[in-house]
C-alpha cells in the first residue's frame, strides 16, 4: 500500500473526505464554509453563501478515485478553490499529457527528485467564459509514477495559489508498497531553461 503524509502543517488547506470517511463527511461542508468565509472575512450573502455550498457538495461527490490526497484552498476571496490531489500510478497506466495539448517543462525542486510539469491553456469558450489552466507535475521513478494533479481552475485563481501548491508539493512524504521511500532519478526535460516556471504569462513563482 502507498502511503503519504506531509512534513509540514496543511493550514491553508482542507482534505476532501474519502467514501468512508462517514462521520467527516457529515461536518465537513459546514466546517468548511464557516472557515473560508472567516478567512476572507466575507460577509455571507445569499449568492456567496450558495455558491460555496454548491462547491463543497461537488467536490466531495467528485474525489477522485484512487488519490492519497485530495486537497482544497481559498486563496482568493472566491467559492472556487484551487484542488490538488496525489496520486499514484503504475508505468502501464501513465497518462500521455502531451497527447492531451500539456506543455511540458522540468520541474527539479521536488521532494523526490526530478519530475516533469505539464500545463496546458484552457480556451474561454471551454470554460464557462472564464480563461482557466489545468496542470500536473509527474515524478516518474520507472515501475511507477506519482502524479500531482492540480485541477482546472481561472488563471488567476491559479497564480493566488501557486506558493501553496509549490509548498504542499515540497512537503509531501511517500512510501511505495515495498516500503520504500518513493524517489527519481534525473528528468529528460532537464536541459529547458528557466526549469521552475511555469510556461504561462504572469507565473513567476514554482506551480
Amino acid at each position: 500500500m502507498w502511503t503519504l503524509r506531509f512534513a509540514a502543517a496543511l493550514d491553508a488547506w482542507a482534505a476532501v473526505p474519502a467514501a468512508d470517511e462517514h462521520e467527516r463527511r457529515r461536518q465537513w461542508r459546514a466546517a468548511v464554509a464557516h472557515a473560508v468565509s472567516k478567512r476572507w472575512e466575507v460577509e455571507a450573502g445569499p449568492r456567496f453563501s450558495e455558491s460555496l455550498l454548491q462547491v463543497l457538495d461537488m467536490l466531495q461527490s467528485s474525489r477522485p478515485q484512487g488519490a492519497l490526497a485530495d486537497l482544497v484552498t481559498w486563496q482568493t476571496p472566491s467559492p472556487v478553490p484551487v484542488r490538488v490531489s496525489v496520486h499514484p500510478v503504475v508505468q502501464d497506466e501513465a497518462t500521455d499529457w502531451a497527447a492531451l495539448g500539456f506543455a511540458a517543462s522540468p520541474y527539479l525542486g521536488g521532494p523526490f527528485g526530478e519530475g516533469v510539469q505539464y500545463t496546458r491553456r484552457i480556451p474561454e469558450e471551454e470554460a464557462y467564459g472564464v480563461a482557466s489552466i489545468d496542470a500536473a507535475v509527474v515524478f516518474d521513478r520507472g515501475d511507477a509514477a506519482v502524479v500531482v494533479r492540480v485541477h482546472a481552475c481561472p488563471i488567476d485563481v491559479y497564480v493566488a495559489a501557486a506558493p501553496a501548491i509549490a509548498e504542499l508539493i515540497d512537503s509531501c512524504v511517500l512510501t511505495d508498497p515495498t516500503g520504500r521511500p518513493f524517489t527519481t532519478g534525473k528528468s529528460e526535460y532537464r536541459r529547458v531553461d528557466d526549469p521552475d516556471v511555469w510556461p504561462e504569462e504572469g507565473m513567476s513563482a514554482r506551480v
